[in-house]
């Protein structure tokens, strides 16, 4: 069998899990050599060995690595074929000059769920849910700060659940920010009122009242005009006359005989009779 006392020295050092960078065929008779190995720990130096094998003893190591027997040709071949290097999980390269990190939040190869934060480690990264969400980083639930009353809303406000937070909304009848303050508005003032215009509006906190004013009748927002005459609720005298108007009534003595503001109506013949009667006492008229 051709195969180089070189080649031979590195299969007996791999059989003791030794890893051959170098050797120097130093005395071919005598199988002497001055051999550089990777001891597992360091490199390391070892010389002056004097490594004779029994061809019994090498063929029958030989007969124990078939898958190497036809692939030795020479020590650098052996040295190619016996092991490869392959950078670990999370580093990229040839295995043999460099491994360089992945950026697995970078390139997209994290598992982090698509409301996590990734942050790239050495070798690794790690994923932790934002905020507004509760998780192990892979898996991520939106958290409902209304439900858990850990919002900041206002007393005075609406509190919105969002996709990891929320929003504050001041409630009908007050305005502002949500969170700092709700401040009553005056839907008198500022007209947003529905009161009817025969109504009087009244501001309360969030909210407003209507109700008709004298002379009309309806719940505020509708009011209709009473008909003081026809429904003899007016105050007019008896002999004068009721004319409704818009929430109100006049009155007017009638025109014959009478005089007056029609809340009160004198006969106009009474008042001569009496009135002669006055002046002849105090006169002496027959």
């Amino acid at each position: 069998m051709n195969i180089s006392p070189s080649a031979l020295f590195a299969l007996i050092l791999l059989s003791s899990q030794a890893l051959v960078l170098d050797a120097v065929d130093v005395n071919a008779a005598f199988f002497f050599y001055k051999v550089r190995v990777n001891t597992g720990v360091g490199t390391s130096d070892l010389s002056a060995f004097n490594v004779a094998p029994t061809v019994s003893s090498a063929i029958a190591f030989l007969n124990d690595l078939p898958a190497f027997i036809n692939n030795i040709t020479s020590l650098e071949s052996f040295k190619k074929s016996s092991f490869k290097c392959t950078c670990n999980t999370g580093y990229n390269g040839d295995g043999t000059t460099a491994c360089a990190d992945i950026n697995e939040c970078m390139v997209g190869s994290n598992t982090c769920h698509a409301s996590a934060t990734c942050t790239n480690t050495l070798g690794s990264f790690t994923c932790a849910c934002n905020t507004g969400y509760t998780g192990n980083g892979t898996t991520c639930l939106d958290n409902n700060e209304c439900t858990l009353a850990t919002h900041s809303c206002h007393n005075l406000a609406t509190c919105t659940n969002t996709a990891g937070s929320y929003t504050c909304t001041c409630n009908t009848g007050y305005n502002g920010d949500g969170t700092t303050a709700c401040a009553d508005i005056n839907e008198c003032m500022v007209g947003t009122n529905t009161c009817n215009a025969s109504a009087t509006c009244t501001n309360t906190l969030g909210s407003f009242t209507c109700a008709c004013n004298t002379g009309y009748i309806g719940n505020g927002a509708t009011c209709f005009d009473i008909n003081e005459c026809e429904l003899g609720i007016h105050k007019c005298h008896p002999s004068a006359k009721c004319t409704n108007t818009a929430g109100a009534f006049t009155c007017a003595c009638n025109p014959v005989g009478y005089s007056g503001n029609g809340l009160t109506c004198s006969d106009g013949a009474a008042l001569t009779k009496t009135s002669r009667l006055w002046c002849a006492q105090q006169f002496s008229i027959v």
